[in-house]
């Protein structure tokens, strides 16, 4: 009703400051895409404030990613994932995590690569290093852009790599998630789509090698803070 009498009035803009906090879980993602098909109905700009950063990129079609009262970044929710400088991107969405943990190293540009404080060398894609970029750094992948795979023989060539043991694996429906302590002491999580048979994944204490192209490689400004989970 609060939103109807809302758009009577035809504003120009109308603002939605976190609308479907109070919402259970699936009535809030019925709510997401039907407030995105009124919103294409009416043809009004709807700026919608969100702390949800997977709601956040379902909503929109430009975002803007605020740090301590600043805009730090703006664009689409596919440009903010792929383009920053700053470890802000690292948070949105949660799921995005640094290879290994939350490593840092210094950059090399050729070839392009991180040398991890560790020893370790991640490579990248030499558009996944942001120009002017030096100094120590943060260095990621998605964990969706991971292989898991049994530790036996060689890793590819063309991949990065990180050996691990699975700590935790938790069947969520259409995927498994497995959290994974690579080298030090870092943990990692990884997605993986349910596709084999009951009893095919892997189990907790497996010993398992992780696998990622370098261009799925992103690299950002080292943070002088570690952000919550969840942030």
């Amino acid at each position: 009703m609060a939103l109807a009498r809302a758009l009577v009035n035809q504003p120009k803009v109308l603002l939605l400051d976190e609308p479907l906090g109070a919402l259970d879980l699936k009535l809030r993602k019925q709510m997401q895409l039907e407030l995105k098909r009124i919103q294409q109905e009416v043809g009004i700009t709807f700026i919608y404030v969100t702390h949800d950063q997977e709601e956040a990129m379902t909503m929109s079609d430009r975002l803007a990613v605020m740090r301590h009262g600043r805009i730090e970044q703006t664009g689409g929710p596919e440009e903010v994932l792929r383009a920053s400088r700053h470890a802000v991107r690292g948070e949105l969405p949660r799921r995005q995590q640094p290879a290994p943990g939350r490593d840092e190293g210094r950059v090399e540009r050729r070839p392009p690569s991180i040398v991890t404080e560790g020893g370790n060398i991640v490579r990248a894609d030499t558009g996944s290093i942001p120009p002017g970029l030096s100094g120590t750094v943060q260095v990621g992948v998605r964990p969706e852009k991971i292989t898991l795979v049994h530790q036996d023989g060689s890793p590819p060539p063309d991949r990065n790599h990180v050996s691990g043991v699975i700590r935790m694996s938790t069947y969520i429906g259409v995927n498994y998630q497995y959290d994974v302590e690579g080298p030090g002491g870092t943990m990692l999580r990884v997605y993986v789509q349910n596709l084999g048979a009951a009893g095919s994944h892997p189990n907790a204490g497996d010993q398992v090698r992780l696998e990622w192209l370098p261009e799925h490689t992103f690299v950002v400004e080292r943070s002088e803070t570690e952000p919550e989970e969840g942030e």
